[in-house]
């Protein structure tokens, strides 16, 4: 058996490591483009099953419950919770809206700026922002 010098010891290594490291980055690849495959967004399943007037979601008023209605996807987001209802009224129109979206329809934030014609960056801002402005409403609030 040949014996190996430092240098070509390393030269293995690399050229192994950057093998392993090229693999895993193409099993990443994979695994996400077919997550992509499996889901489908709501808007399109919408789009598929619903005419624009039947988007409306319609509360049940037997219980008092506080509508948010959510312009951007035309469906309408109903809360029990009196607590979080009144917290959520104390936002901006579009920070409540972008926090709907996103904890509501499961909405990604690049997703939600696309449709406030926004960054990524800005909508994760935003919603950071006024979850910390939640938190300290519903912080005061007497339970």
């Amino acid at each position: 058996m040949k014996k190996l010098k430092i240098e070509e010891i390393e030269q293995l290594f690399d050229s192994y490591c950057k093998k392993v490291l090229k693999n895993k980055a193409y099993d990443i690849f994979r695994v996400e483009r077919h997550q992509k495959e499996l889901f489908t967004s709501l808007d399109k399943l919408l789009e598929n099953h619903f005419l624009p007037d039947e988007l409306l979601y319609q509360p049940d008023f037997s219980n008092e419950q506080h509508i948010f209605p959510l312009l951007t996807v035309q469906l309408s987001v109903s809360l029990s919770n009196d607590a979080l209802a009144d917290a959520l009224n104390l936002l901006k129109e579009e920070n409540r809206e972008i926090i709907l979206l996103h904890y509501f329809l499961s909405m990604t934030d690049e997703e939600i700026g696309a449709r406030f014609q926004k960054n990524r960056i800005n909508i994760q801002k935003r919603r950071s922002r006024s979850i910390e402005k939640l938190r300290k409403i519903l912080a005061r609030e007497p339970k």
